[in-house]
């Protein structure tokens, strides 16, 4: 086997490794562009939309925030896209898209995860006390696992993360350890 045959062998065996590790679903459109979402999302990186994840691949809100790369095909043309997810499509199928633009159609789309593009960290807080945290982490993609003074919180479905104290010590200035999702 010559230099440029074993080239073209590796190319096209890597192409297909890629192949098999996308997603493949339709794409629809609900239109949803600038709201949160069920994911209380609010920050999408420039030049990316924002989609709705289907429920099965949605993972009790662990893909909140993470970072999508897609295409679409119709009528032989190709048309790519990046965008976050800030929303769960509940009637969506394993490896469905709702885009969060107005559009009309169903469109058969190619997607995989990305790492999201780097932006400052933006923390928030719903609801908490001394006693009881409830926290949002947006701009490092999705979020994998959080600890608050070294215990471990539990994920919503609103891609918030929930520690219980019950010590009460979670006042001021504690200590919060945060893992993110990888891109692929």
């Amino acid at each position: 086997m010559t230099f440029n045959a074993r080239i073209s062998f590796l190319t096209f065996f890597l192409v297909s490794i890629a192949d098999v590790l996308a997603y493949r679903g339709d794409l629809t459109y609900y239109g949803g562009a600038g709201k949160k979402g069920s994911c209380s999302q609010s920050h999408v990186p420039d030049g990316f939309r924002t989609v709705a994840m289907n429920n099965d691949q949605y993972d009790g809100g662990k893909v909140c925030g993470r970072c999508i790369e897609g295409c679409t095909y119709t009528n032989g043309n190709k048309d790519c896209f990046k965008a976050i997810v800030n929303n769960r499509c509940p009637e969506c199928k394993y490896g469905d898209l709702d885009m969060g633009t107005s559009g009309d159609g169903r469109f058969d789309v190619d997607w995989n995860f990305i790492k999201c593009p780097r932006s400052d960290l933006k923390f928030s807080t719903e609801g908490s006390n001394q006693w009881y945290g409830k926290i949002k982490v947006e701009g490092g993609g999705g979020v994998k696992g959080m600890t608050v003074d070294g215990k471990t919180c539990k994920s919503t479905a609103d891609g918030f993360w929930v520690v219980n104290d019950g010590s009460g010590k979670l006042g001021c200035g504690p200590k919060v350890q945060v893992s993110f999702q990888s891109g692929a």
